[in-house]
């Protein structure tokens, strides 16, 4: 999950509000599907266009955005909690089994998907943790099952089209990475609406021919240019738990909301 601090950026916070990793995939989803416009292309074809080639191939990457994270429900039910802090584990915190275990979950479920689906996100997890740090002795077995697995997942999407290629693959690997950060982004440092704003740095991604420079920069509301959406505005929102401090065991539901505009 993660963990946000209440009051955004507070040392000392009075609140964790926790949002469940599969909303924060839906938030990458709503991004990604809402992405192009007569400016920006659209991921792998139009939506416009249910008789072209790619067709299909959009529908799948699209779905494994939207259930890249769909094995971490157990984890939402009955979160791990850090004990030398007394607080839910985020999900940079995560223990490498448990990580593997609920990696395992959602690279799985995916496959059932389709095969681009599941190495798109078995590919997404794989280059995550595959930084030679400290524990990573710990993830070199994980890392060679997945990547045993996900070669043969390529060859058979692959073979199912003429129109599938190893160059559309890497882009739609490259894009799912871009909107999990545009959504980890929002959930872990912008402020949503009716909180302070807070001093931060402005959010650049893109910068190739299917995915153009774009650059998100806080304000009253989320300014985005060049504006690469289909629709003139875009609002997104999330439910999270909310956890106060000192923690009582109790946790209560809220919401969080952004709203993104053109840059005038």
């Amino acid at each position: 999950m993660i963990r946000r601090n209440h009051p955004l950026g507070a040392a000392a916070p009075e609140a964790y509000l926790l949002i469940p990793q599969q909303e924060h995939a839906r938030l990458s989803y709503e991004l990604a599907a809402a992405w192009g416009n007569d400016r920006v292309q659209p991921l792998v074809c139009s939506p416009r266009e249910p008789e072209h080639p790619l067709a299909g191939a959009r529908q799948e990457f699209l779905a494994a955005m939207l259930h890249h994270d769909d094995g971490w429900a157990e984890w939402w039910d009955n979160p791990g909690i850090d004990p030398e802090h007394n607080r839910p584990y985020s999900f940079t915190e995560m223990p490498p089994p448990d990580a593997q275990r609920l990696w395992s979950a959602s690279i799985d479920l995916c496959r059932e998907i389709g095969p681009l689906a599941g190495w798109v996100v078995a590919s997404h997890f794989s280059w995550l943790q595959s930084k030679q740090d400290d524990d990573y002795h710990e993830w070199r077995p994980w890392l060679a099952s997945v990547d045993a697995e996900r070669g043969g997942w390529l060859d058979e999407w692959l073979a199912a089209s003429p129109a599938h290629t190893p160059d559309l693959a890497d882009q739609c690997l490259q894009w799912l990475q871009a909107f999990d950060w545009m959504s980890l982004w929002l959930c872990c440092k912008c402020p949503a609406a009716g909180e302070p704003p807070i001093k931060l740095e402005p959010l650049r991604v893109g910068g190739s021919d299917r995915l153009p420079a774009v650059t998100f920069t806080t304000g009253a509301e989320i300014t985005v240019a060049p504006w690469p959406f289909a629709s003139e505005r875009l609002e997104l929102e999330t439910e999270v738990g909310r956890m106060s401090l000192p923690r009582d065991g109790a946790s209560k539901s809220d919401r969080l909301r952004w709203r993104l505009s053109p840059l005038s």
